[in-house]
């Protein structure tokens, strides 16, 4: 230990890290200036249990991204059932299997 604590070295780099990745997001998020995004950075200090010297550092991060706003259309069939349009999706995309359906592109 030959460091003086910084916020770049808290958790061996990985706050430092975290943070990087989740403003990198934040950014690619934000559509418009009324849009708005946080992150939330915690440090939790604890002495170490019989010891002078030692102190552990616990951290959280955490964003919050702005809402995702779409909206769809659908039908009433007059059974109780909504209908609406097959999704659109890209090319390079494989649909998800779920419940055993065959996937279908």
């Amino acid at each position: 230990m030959d460091q003086k604590l910084t916020l770049i070295n808290v958790g061996n780099g990985e706050l430092e890290t975290k943070f990087q990745e989740m403003y990198q997001n934040i950014l690619e998020s934000l559509h418009d200036s009324s849009e708005k995004a946080t992150i939330d950075i915690k440090l939790q200090f604890n002495r170490v249990k019989d010891t002078t010297t030692m102190v552990a550092i616990n951290h959280t991060i955490k964003a919050t991204y702005p809402p995702t706003k779409k909206q769809s259309f659908c039908q009433e069939n007059g059974e109780g059932e909504l209908l609406t349009d097959k999704p659109k999706i890209k090319e390079n995309k494989t649909p998800l299997n779920f419940a055993g359906q065959e996937a279908t592109a």
